[in-house]
């Protein structure tokens, strides 16, 4: 939870429409790896830019798959 509300607080303006937690477009689900995170959404350079910091500091990797940002 905490990657995402970091992600939402300091990405929120070029991702508004996928890192929201009371949209259903964005999930938080268990995995055999850890934690995921998936949104609905298409990442351009902005974004991009913004989530690498985070990813990066978390040690995480980032997937895009038919249309969808994965976090895990």
């Amino acid at each position: 939870m905490k990657v995402f509300y970091e992600m939402h607080d300091k990405c929120k303006s070029c991702l508004m429409k996928c890192i929201n937690p009371n949209q259903p477009s964005s999930q938080i689900r268990e995995s055999p790896e850890g934690y995921q995170i998936k949104m609905n959404c298409e990442l351009d350079h902005y974004a991009r830019k913004c989530l690498t910091p985070i990813i990066e500091r978390y040690n995480l990797t980032l997937t895009l798959k038919k249309g969808f940002v994965i976090t895990s």
